[in-house]
């Protein structure tokens, strides 16, 4: 692990996070919010973080809605956010057709929402499918042809509570048929917070759909692929070393902080836990600045890791049961990741080691 150890972030060490950060960048989905629920505490800790002069970042893989429209939502739970600091799956998608020189006459289908055919549309593309391909019905009959555009160059998925048949097929001949079809992948996303009670089908759902009809990989644009860092290095002139990346994900956000060479925090605000603030921990922050007193935060899990490497976690023995039933591997394209439970007293710590082949 290159000599560098994770660590649990505590009183003892936030003040040396805070220095040697000039950019936090969030995920948002189970780390900001859950649905349209705000988690406890993000408009304090956002100030706080602002108020020393930290640059914050938001980078979704949730491709439903474009940048201007995060920013509205934003706003509506009360959080004064910029549509520049804001990049999404959806934005990506689009800047990747950009920077790739996608001819302009080519026509896009997207398995997707408005978010993605917004971005296109700002981006000078033409989109088909989306939300309104969803009220389309197909019938399986005798001697009928299902026609498709042959301009179409690229089809891009991502999450898509419309998804149906006819997407299905529209997306499945553009990429088997028209020469030259690209396949796109806002992100692989298995699940995620859609709601604040429960996870939902994430956009790997719909990718896997048409990566089984057409027998082909896409391009995957979101985290946990560093497409994104390319924008984000462009605007901030910040190097990857002073910014950290905290997400609730260890295959997408956490792999993106380390691809990128940046430090990571992981929390489990999100994804298979109980509902756990990120932010009730990086309130330690102002009890460090300005020895807030600490008997209405509850303390739990939250890692900090020094190099681009994920993090040792603790929770209590009960919030392990569910990852010891079953801990396989995560395929991180630097070789396979282990989960490992050790217990030390109450506490158990899940540390994350490289699996031996």
């Amino acid at each position: 692990m290159n000599g560098e150890v994770s660590r649990l972030l505590s009183v003892e060490n936030a003040k040396e996070l805070l220095d040697s950060v000039d950019a936090f960048l969030f995920d948002c989905d189970g780390v900001i919010w859950k649905g349209e629920k705000l988690i406890d505490g993000v408009p304090e800790t956002l100030d706080l973080l602002r108020s020393h002069g930290k640059k914050l970042v938001f980078v979704t893989n949730n491709s439903t809605k474009s940048r201007k429209q995060y920013a509205k939502k934003f706003h509506s739970l009360g959080i004064p956010v910029n549509e520049d600091e804001i990049f999404s799956s959806s934005f990506s998608a689009a800047m990747y057709l950009k920077v790739n020189d996608f001819p302009r006459e080519k026509k896009v289908y997207v398995i997707g929402e408005e978010g993605i055919l917004e971005e296109l549309e700002q981006a000078g593309f033409t989109a088909l499918g989306g939300p309104a391909d969803g009220k389309k019905n197909i019938e399986l009959k005798s001697n009928c042809l299902f026609e498709h555009d042959k301009s179409v160059g690229a089809v891009i998925v991502g999450l898509d509570q419309y998804i149906n048949f006819y997407k299905l097929q529209y997306a499945t001949l553009c990429i088997r048929e028209n020469p030259g079809c690209l396949f796109i992948a806002t992100n692989r996303d298995a699940v995620g917070h859609l709601t604040d009670l429960q996870e939902w089908p994430g956009a790997g759902c719909m990718v896997a759909a048409v990566c089984g009809t057409t027998q082909k990989e896409p391009i995957t644009v979101g985290k946990p692929l560093t497409f994104l860092m390319d924008f984000l290095l462009q605007k901030y002139k910040i190097t990857t070393s002073r910014m950290c990346m905290v997400g609730d994900r260890l295959d997408t956000d956490i792999l993106f902080g380390q691809n990128a060479g940046c430090r990571t925090l992981l929390v489990f605000s999100g994804l298979r836990m109980s509902s756990i603030s990120l932010f009730i921990l990086l309130k330690v922050l102002a009890h460090v600045q300005f020895c807030h007193p600490l008997h209405f935060w509850s303390i739990h899990t939250l890692a900090i890791s020094k190099s681009s490497r994920i993090c040792p976690l603790t929770k209590f023995q009960h919030e392990v049961s569910e990852l010891r039933q079953g801990p396989g591997l995560l395929p991180t394209g630097k070789g396979n990741i282990r989960p490992e439970v050790k217990t030390e007293g109450k506490a158990e710590q899940f540390q994350l080691v490289h699996a031996k082949s």
